[in-house]
């Protein structure tokens, strides 16, 4: 599980949602399906997704939150562009 994950789940499981991603859904605006299959590595989290969520956790959450989210996706694209320079030779 990816430290973004890891973020995610202990938001849900932390106050005030205590272990209900329902609440966190609501206080954040967010599709609960979406979410649910987020949280299971099924889809992966989109940058609204991941903004408003940490919207609602506290200031230092929220900004770590999106940090790994910003790691996670410079990661990807360094790997994709890793992944074309390879073909092109």
């Amino acid at each position: 599980m990816t430290t973004l994950l890891n973020k995610l789940h202990a938001a849900v499981a932390a106050p005030p949602f205590n272990g209900s991603q329902r609440k966190l859904c609501l206080a954040a605006k967010v599709d609960t399906g979406q979410f649910h299959h987020v949280l299971n590595g099924k889809l992966a989290p989109t940058p609204r997704l991941i903004g408003r969520v940490a919207l609602v956790l506290s200031k230092r959450n929220g900004q770590e939150l999106i940090k790994d989210y910003l790691q996670q996706i410079a990661a990807e694209i360094a790997q994709a562009q890793e992944e074309v320079l390879a073909e092109a030779k």
